[in-house]
């Protein structure tokens, strides 16, 4: 992956000129991040209250509570 990017700047560069291949390499790094942080970023869970729990109300391990 290190090596894959120089080399798609270089060939969008001589292709379409550098102000597309910022465009072109922004899009992508959007492409491939932004389903991830979709995905693993969630709403913190609350209670039937409608507020988050605190952390001393969050089961832990035993002799921490």
């Amino acid at each position: 992956m290190i090596y894959l990017v120089p080399q798609l700047a270089r060939c969008l560069i001589e292709i379409y000129g550098w102000r597309n291949a910022y465009i072109g390499l922004g899009s992508a790094l959007f492409l491939v991040a932004f389903p991830a942080v979709a995905i693993l970023v969630r709403e913190p869970q609350t209670t039937a209250t409608g507020r988050r729990p605190l952390a001393r109300d969050t089961a832990g391990p035993p002799g921490l509570r």
